[in-house]
C-alpha cells in the first residue's frame, strides 16, 4: 500500500510541474514576467513600498513610547520639567502665553537680556509652516519658540527633539487672550477649556486633574505675578547667561507691568465670577503652588550635569 500511495504522489507531482512548465511557457505569462523585472530594476522600488506601508501612529512616541499614557498625547512630545534632567541640548526651548500682553513683556527680557532669537507662532498657519521645514529639528543654537498654543506647539516637537516648556499664567480676572484663540459657546473656564480642547463639555474634577498634570508635568510654572523670578529661573534651568545688566529682567518686568484687577472675595461681583469659573481660579492657584514646588526641583543646568555625574561613572 505505500509503494502505491508514493508512486500515485510522485504522478500528482510530475503532473503539477508539467502544467507549469506550460504556463510559464505561455508567451502572456513571460511578457508580464519581463515587465514586472524591468519595472523592479528601472524604479525606485522604496517609493512602491510606501503604498503598502502603513503610516507610523506618532502618538506612540515622544518620552513615554508605546504606552498607555500616550492618552496624553501631544504633551508627551514635551519634557517633564522635574523628572528629565538634566536638559539636553536637542530640546527645544518654548515659551507659551495665551495672552497679548505677555508676549510683548517675554520677547523683549528674552531678547534684551539674554540675546535670544525669538521665533514667533502665534497662528494654526504659521505653526503648520513650522512643521513643514521641521522647525523642531533646528541645529541647537540661541533661539526661543514663542506662542499662544501650546496643543499645536507640542504637535511640532519629535522624540529626537522634545520641547521644554515654561508656561505663563494669568488670573482669570486678568484674561487678555490672543484674538486668534479659540472662543467657545460655553463662556466659562476658557484656560481649562483650550488645554483640554474642548469647548462644550461640562466639566468636571476629573477633566480639572488633567489639565492639572500639563501643568505640573511639562511647564516650569510662570504666574505673571512672578515673571522675574521665574524667567531667572527658566534661563539658569537651560542653562543661559544674562548678555545685559544684572537688572535687565528686572526693569523689563517694570516697565511693561500692567496692574491686575483686584476684587473682595466677599464681593458680589467676585462671588458670580468664581461661581462661573471656578475651575480656571483653581488652575491659577494651582500654577502658584507648582511654582513654590519648583524651587526645589527647577535646578540651574550645572547642578543638573553635576547630579548626573555619578550616574555617568555607574555607566562607565
Amino acid at each position: 500500500m505505500s509503494y502505491r500511495r508514493t508512486y500515485r504522489y510522485e504522478e500528482q507531482n510530475r503532473g503539477l510541474m508539467q502544467r507549469l512548465s506550460s504556463q510559464i511557457r505561455n508567451p502572456i505569462v513571460l511578457t508580464s514576467i519581463g515587465v514586472v523585472a524591468f519595472v523592479a530594476f528601472t524604479l525606485d522600488t522604496s517609493k512602491i513600498l510606501k503604498l503598502f506601508k502603513t503610516e507610523e501612529d506618532i502618538r506612540y512616541n515622544g518620552r513615554l513610547p508605546n504606552s498607555l499614557l500616550t492618552v496624553n498625547y501631544p504633551y508627551t512630545l514635551m519634557r517633564d520639567v522635574v523628572q528629565e534632567q538634566p536638559v539636553d541640548p536637542t530640546d527645544v526651548p518654548f515659551f507659551w502665553h495665551p495672552h497679548q500682553r505677555d508676549a510683548r513683556i517675554v520677547k523683549k527680557i528674552l531678547t534684551t537680556c539674554y540675546g535670544m532669537e525669538i521665533i514667533q507662532l502665534n497662528t494654526l498657519d504659521a505653526i503648520k509652516k513650522a512643521k513643514e521645514v521641521d522647525l523642531a529639528a533646528r541645529p541647537p543654537g540661541k533661539f526661543v519658540i514663542t506662542s499662544p498654543y501650546l496643543r499645536e506647539i507640542a504637535e511640532l516637537f519629535s522624540p529626537k527633539h522634545l520641547g521644554r516648556a515654561g508656561c505663563l499664567l494669568r488670573h482669570p480676572l486678568d484674561y487678555d487672550v490672543f484674538p486668534t484663540l479659540p472662543k467657545y459657546e460655553l463662556k466659562d473656564n476658557w484656560l481649562a477649556r483650550f488645554l483640554l480642547n474642548d469647548g462644550s463639555a461640562v466639566l468636571n474634577f476629573r477633566e480639572l486633574g488633567v489639565v492639572k498634570q500639563i501643568i505640573r508635568k511639562v511647564c516650569v510654572a510662570a504666574p505673571m505675578d512672578k515673571l522675574e523670578g521665574t524667567i531667572t529661573r527658566y534661563a539658569d534651568y537651560m542653562g543661559w547667561k544674562l548678555e545685559g545688566s544684572e537688572d535687565c529682567v528686572e526693569e523689563a518686568v517694570e516697565e511693561e507691568a500692567v496692574d491686575a484687577k483686584v476684587l473682595a472675595h466677599d464681593s458680589e461681583e467676585w462671588l458670580t465670577f468664581y461661581a462661573k469659573n471656578r475651575y480656571d481660579c483653581q488652575l491659577y492657584e494651582y500654577a502658584q503652588q507648582v511654582w513654590r514646588a519648583q524651587i526645589q526641583t527647577i535646578n540651574p543646568l550645572e547642578v543638573q550635569l553635576k547630579r548626573n555625574e555619578p550616574s555617568k561613572k555607574e555607566e562607565d
